[in-house]
């Protein structure tokens, strides 16, 4: 046998486990003769990442009648495993995305990051944020571990993309949406398609909808509720929105874009409520307009920090 008839029968019997693992849920024998005909031979992942990639860009391995002098199925080879196979064309021509991929990825302060994962989900890794990435051939997933990402995903019904996080796992085949992780709480906002949102154990607690902002905390606790996304969705375009935001966590969330070397008086000054909409990177700004509500006094400091205080007579 040639090594040209070993990779096309390679790409046969991928085609054939395509059919079987996309037709319904595969059992876990299924899942196990998977394993361990990857396993087998070098050539299967290659053959299964070219013939995933083929099924993602079709959304469907249709079945099509097997073109001319195409060499004889092997024996044992599943009638699916032909049709789908003859779908495949010039499948060598298509770039391969792996099955398998793990990588840490982090961004620094003020730095943010667009990336492709290896299914072509996109990835927007805001500043001073961390995540996780664990492909395998059944599941593709994300730990986010601090920090904050959009997500617009591939569709791949057979291979659910998961965003863990915190207490929280949200998973979906194909959306866009928000995950924050931040002090042992998570939050998502859904801007299209769908998500569910489960527990660390895999119990489903929610259905998400577009529109919708699911908040988990340390605990586990769920609120799931309607919003406009503005809040969520402004550090996309550079800003900040805050709403009734005490000033403490607010300048917390300055820190991801730059030095914050700002010193407040008083400990209840950290509890102010600030509203408004701020650039991520104009710390000085926010200040100033901060100082004009209340009213506050901002002193330059001889270390290059800003003190702020009350003015004298103001409560």
């Amino acid at each position: 046998m040639t090594r040209e008839d070993i990779e096309q029968q390679a790409l046969y019997e991928a085609a054939g486990w395509m059919a079987r693992l996309t037709e319904s849920s595969p059992s876990p024998q299924t899942r196990a003769a998977f394993r361990g005909w990857l396993d087998a031979d070098p050539l299967h992942p290659r053959a299964m990442e070219r013939v995933e990639e083929q099924w993602r860009l079709s959304a469907a391995m249709t079945p099509a009648a097997p073109p001319p002098r195409r060499p004889a199925p092997r024996r044992g080879l599943p009638i699916a495993g032909m049709a789908s196979a003859a779908a495949l064309g010039a499948v060598a021509l298509f770039v391969v995305h792996p099955l398998y991929d793990d990588a840490r990825v982090s961004t620094g302060v003020g730095e943010v990051r667009d990336m492709t994962l290896a299914d072509g989900t996109l990835v927007h890794l805001d500043a001073d944020s961390a995540l996780d990435v664990d492909y395998k051939p059944f599941s593709r997933g994300v730990r986010l571990l601090h920090g904050a990402a959009e997500f617009t995903v591939v569709h791949n019904s057979w291979r659910p993309f998961t965003v863990a996080a915190g207490p929280a796992v949200f998973r979906d085949t194909g959306t866009q949406f928000l995950v924050r992780a931040e002090g042992g709480a998570v939050s998502a906002y859904l801007i299209s398609g769908s998500i569910e949102l489960l527990d660390g154990a895999g119990e489903r607690k929610a259905a998400m909808r577009p529109g919708t902002l699911a908040s988990v905390s340390a605990a586990g606790a769920v609120l799931v509720q309607a919003t406009d996304g503005l809040k969520e969705k402004a550090w996309l375009s550079g800003k900040l929105m805050f709403d009734q935001t005490p000033l403490g966590a607010a300048l917390d969330r300055f820190r991801h874009y730059g030095p914050v070397a700002v010193t407040l008086s008083s400990a209840d000054l950290s509890g102010l409520k600030i509203s408004g909409l701020y650039s991520s990177n104009d710390l000085a700004g926010f200040l100033q307009s901060v100082a004009t509500a209340y009213p506050l006094r901002l002193t330059a400091e001889s270390d290059g920090g800003i003190l702020v205080e009350k003015l004298p007579g103001k409560k």
